[in-house]
């Protein structure tokens, strides 16, 4: 994840506006979307990343990740001392020797959170393969913090847990009722976390990112393994928030129900776009980019993304290249 909205500019732009309202008269009256990112539509045909695997033995892959080699060689879960190099390059990733020494490391490391991932498919209704594929892109499945404010594996920031805990009021009832307990809004809606004060929100945010946050200077290689393969479920609750957000963002821009304006494969790489590139980009390439009348397709709206926004393009290209491979080794 590189970029999302300020909390208050989200809250001012992108909450739900009426339906059937013209945008300059919204405010008075809420209605939410409904969500159709929580099941799949029946008698449609589906890309191979959208289709779910029956074990998670079907998610297994075999990348060369070169990055995931330097860092399981530096913090010693692999050996490579009988490289002359060390097994590692001057950036910090593994050699063509370091990744011949670790390349079984790295097969099983990539792997390891496989049945995670499966399970969470089945609780949040993610596809699995998208949620690999994004977790490959973003961090190689080193779960790590990256530079001091992306956590985890799928390397979310505070702005992401903003949208997580408004999107996905699942998740946020349960941080909730582990932390704040009986003080919990329990309606159940998007607005929940939205009706806590500023220093419940605060709190709530924190619980959550320490839930994904698996640095551990005390444990080896600097990470807790176990709580990073707990923390895989939140990052498939954000995955499933970003898509519905984007369902609203959607009818925000263009006055009609997701599925009116674009089909369900495009809707979730529009999600996987705002999780990387945020609400904003979206937003404004929506605007750019759907005529009235038209369904709206990935290249049209790819085509249409400003430079400043381009960057999403590619990471959702990337993210699913990895996800129709899983199975494959």
């Amino acid at each position: 994840m590189r970029f999302l909205l300020p909390f208050s500019l989200l809250l001012a732009v992108f909450l739900p506006i009426p339906v059937g309202v013209h945008r300059e008269d919204a405010g008075t009256q809420i209605i939410m979307i409904t969500d159709v990112c929580s099941s799949t539509p029946v008698g449609i045909a589906l890309e191979d990343w959208l289709v779910e695997p029956e074990g998670a033995d079907e998610l297994v892959t075999a990348e060369a990740f070169t990055h995931l080699g330097g860092v399981l060689i530096q913090s010693g879960f692999a050996e490579a001392a009988s490289c002359p190099d060390g097994g590692l390059l001057s950036n910090g990733k593994a050699s063509p020797c370091g990744m011949t020494a670790a390349g079984a490391e790295v097969i099983a490391w990539q792997n390891i959170f496989d049945e995670a991932i499966y399970q969470t498919a089945g609780e949040t209704h993610v596809p699995a393969r998208l949620l690999k594929g994004m977790f490959a892109q973003e961090s190689q499945f080193w779960p790590g913090s990256k530079l001091g404010f992306e956590y985890g594996l799928g390397h979310l920031t505070r702005s992401g847990v903003d949208t997580t805990l408004i999107w996905s009021p699942e998740l946020y009832a349960e941080v909730c009722q582990g932390t704040l307990g009986m003080d919990c809004h329990r309606s159940g809606s998007y607005f929940d976390y939205l009706m806590e004060d500023s220093l419940n929100r605060g709190t709530l945010l924190a619980e959550t990112l320490e839930r994904i946050n698996p640095d551990c200077p005390q444990c080896t290689g600097g990470v807790d393994k176990m709580k990073a393969e707990n923390s895989v479920r939140i990052f498939g609750w954000s995955l499933l928030a970003h898509c519905r957000q984007t369902s609203q963002v959607i009818y925000n821009a263009t006055g009609h129900i997701p599925l009116a304006v674009t089909d369900y494969p495009t809707l979730w790489r529009l999600g996987l776009y705002a999780y990387n590139a945020g609400a904003g980009c979206l937003y404004e390439t929506l605007v750019e980019a759907w005529s009235p009348g038209e369904i709206l397709s990935w290249e049209q709206f790819a085509g249409s993304a400003a430079e400043t926004c381009r960057f999403g393009v590619g990471y959702v290209d990337r993210v699913l290249d990895y996800a129709a491979r899983t199975g494959e080794e």
